[in-house]
């Protein structure tokens, strides 16, 4: 386990503000995606006004996260839980804190549920948020196991004092699928970074960022583009299906698609492009810093998100806040997105076909790409990370155990 220089024996740092409000954030995930960068935004926030602690995995995949985190005056405790030992030196991170967010990417998982314990054992208030509104039936395991995991889980969140969906969809599952109270579930939207996000009118400024982001043989016609972790989540093998498609279709590629992320099924991807014959329409792109994702949504002319499931997708967002229409699919937060055909293109999870024809009219269509995306642009300025953080603190400071 690593920590935090400057840290106490038992892994907490005091506070530095007399009287301040000391909150404890939890991230249980083993990797770096929408909601590590919603954690982000939230934690960087809060240490300008608050004492500011976040106890994660000591995964090194994390490791250039917590330093940014840490250079916005971020505090770390790095907890495998593998152990006793941790789950004591969780439970004397907790009993710092007046107050403790717990940040969950997936609601399945045991991390979640030895951090919602410390917090019962210490007696110190708690707030969820879900990234992710899924329904129990959908969980991959058997019946038995759902309905156990729907009422384990439904009696460790129901400890939280609040808990925190994303989208409109995710409030009304929340109550439903663990018996939580109602009254305790609010929505709060995820917001976006305008300064960073933006559009890149200029078509010469655009063929440069291909260029660079591409190399030489960067293509000049419609590019498609995915910022997505390359998980199961995201069915991304739908959209590798309707790239084939699309190829069939018109006897060559239409157009050029682009996946940038990494993840567990990049080798299961590539198999299927070569499989398929479609490695001159799909790239995988790999990893990329956080700077250059506004880059590739710049140099983009459609954004498409296949997911399975979703919470309220921030590449999404970003890609509104970039100009680009919108083919997404129709799960929970991210339909939000696209209430209407004159915002975007839904279609049905797990299906290239319908993938394929939303492309397919956005691809030849010029005049409806712009249209889409200025519309898309307008939608999304409602959406801010203040915004989002203004009322989250509130939030934590009305539950907060008094300094």
């Amino acid at each position: 386990m690593t920590e935090t220089a400057g840290a106490l024996e038992d892994g907490v740092v005091p506070s530095t503000r007399e009287g301040s409000l000391r909150i404890l954030f939890i991230c249980h995930s083993r990797a770096l995606g929408g909601a590590e960068l919603y954690l982000e935004q939230i934690a960087t926030r809060a240490a300008r006004v608050a004492d500011v602690q976040v106890v994660c995995r000591p995964d090194p995949v994390l490791d250039e996260w917590v330093a940014r985190l840490t250079a916005a005056g971020v505090r770390f405790v790095r907890l495998p839980l593998g152990g006793v030992a941790d789950f004591q030196r969780l439970r004397r991170a907790v009993r710092w804190a007046s107050v403790v967010h717990l940040n969950l990417a997936d609601r399945v998982g045991s991390y979640q549920v030895v951090a919602t314990l410390a917090c019962r054992l210490e007696r110190r208030p708690l707030a969820c948020t879900y990234h992710l509104a899924r329904e129990t039936e959908d969980l991959p395991m058997g019946w038995f196991g759902r309905r156990f995991r729907a009422l384990a889980l439904g009696a460790v969140y129901g400890y939280a004092r609040r808990n925190i969906a994303l989208s409109e969809e995710g409030g009304r599952l929340l109550p439903r699928r663990a018996g939580l109270d109602p009254r305790r579930v609010v929505q709060i939207a995820n917001g976006v970074d305008a300064g960073r996000f933006a559009p890149v009118p200029d078509a010469g400024d655009r063929r440069a960022l291909r260029r660079r982001l591409m190399g030489p043989d960067a293509p000049d016609g419609v590019l498609c583009c995915t910022v997505a972790r390359l998980t199961a989540q995201k069915g991304l093998d739908v959209l590798v299906e309707a790239a084939a498609i699309l190829r069939g279709r018109h006897g060559g590629a239409p157009a050029r698609f682009v996946i940038v992320g990494d993840g567990e099924l990049r080798a299961a991807l590539q198999a299927r492009i070569d499989e398929l014959d479609v490695a001159d329409t799909v790239e995988l792109a790999g990893p990329w810093p956080p700077d250059e994702i506004p880059g590739w949504l710049a140099a983009s002319d459609v954004f498409v998100l296949s997911s399975h499931y979703e919470g309220m997708s921030l590449a999404a967002m970003e890609a509104m806040a970039s100009g680009l229409p919108l083919v997404v699919t129709q799960v929970s937060g991210t339909a939000e997105l696209v209430p209407s055909p004159d915002d975007g293109r839904v279609v049905r999870p797990g299906d290239p076909d319908g993938l394929a024809d939303a492309l397919d009219e956005l691809i030849a269509d010029a005049g409806l790409r712009r249209a889409l995306g200025r519309r898309a642009l307008a939608n999304v300025r409602r959406y801010t990370w203040e915004a989002c953080f203004e009322r989250t603190l509130a939030l934590l400071r009305e539950i907060a155990i008094p300094a």
